[in-house]
């Protein structure tokens, strides 16, 4: 799995092609912004619309936060991040769109956090990274994009901590999914289905678990492991 700055760069390079050039020339813009400072903040971004180039961003700093995001857009672009620095932080994002490129963002500090991506797409690319530090963590990434020839689901999940979880779920034309965990009593699981899979899963600790299963064509996977009484599960079909 790429890193997410090899991400980012396939939105750069799908750009360069004269459909993105079209639509450029003619799409709406939906630009939103929140910033919060404190505790037992919640705060919402609803962006829509046909054309449009959707951009969301919401920073949090305190504990007890919430953030929800949520774009959809036909022959368009959704971009959205959330950035939460505290304790007891929630972040969710979901995209959908047709012939749309989804790019979406989570970072967290703190513990107790919990962080969820829905992509979901028709002729178009996910692009989804989420990263976080502390203790008992958790992190899922559902994608699913369908019918565009060399796009699909780029997923990564970084955690540093005690007892977190990762599960990354894509369904679709083309995968990448990449899971990297640091500590102990971690689980990551990727989910994989049609074709040209990639999967990259990293855990350092102990009592790691970790689950892989592809099904369709041209299934590739790489696990690194340290630790002890780590379980592991791998199905390709």
């Amino acid at each position: 799995m790429a890193h997410p700055m090899f991400i980012r760069s396939i939105v750069l390079l799908s750009c360069l092609s004269a459909v993105c050039a079209a639509f450029a020339a003619r799409a709406n813009e939906n630009v939103s912004s929140i910033d919060q400072i404190g505790a037992n903040h919640d705060a919402e971004i609803d962006q829509k619309g046909a054309l449009n180039e959707n951009k969301a961003a919401l920073r949090q700093e305190g504990s007890g936060n919430t953030a929800t995001i949520k774009q959809d857009s036909t022959d368009g672009f959704n971009d959205a991040s959330a950035a939460q620095n505290g304790t007891s932080n929630d972040a969710t994002i979901s995209q959908q769109g047709t012939e749309t490129i989804n790019d979406a963002d989570i970072t967290q500090s703190g513990s107790s956090n919990s962080a969820s991506i829905g992509q979901d797409g028709i002729s178009g690319e996910n692009l989804a990274t989420i990263s976080q530090q502390g203790a008992l963590n958790s992190a899922m990434v559902k994608q699913h994009a369908l019918g565009l020839p060399g796009g699909g689901n780029f997923a990564s999940i970084t955690q540093n901590g005690d007892t977190n979880d990762a599960e990354i779920d894509q369904n679709g034309d083309g995968h990448e999914a990449d899971i990297v965990q640091d500590g102990s009593g971690n689980s990551g699981k990727i989910e994989q289905s049609d074709t040209g899979q990639k999967a990259i899963l990293k855990q350092f600790g102990d009592n790691n678990s970790w689950t892989i299963e592809q099904s369709g064509p041209v299934g590739g996977l790489m696990v690194e492991q340290y630790g002890s009484g780590g379980g592991v599960t791998i199905e390709q079909f």
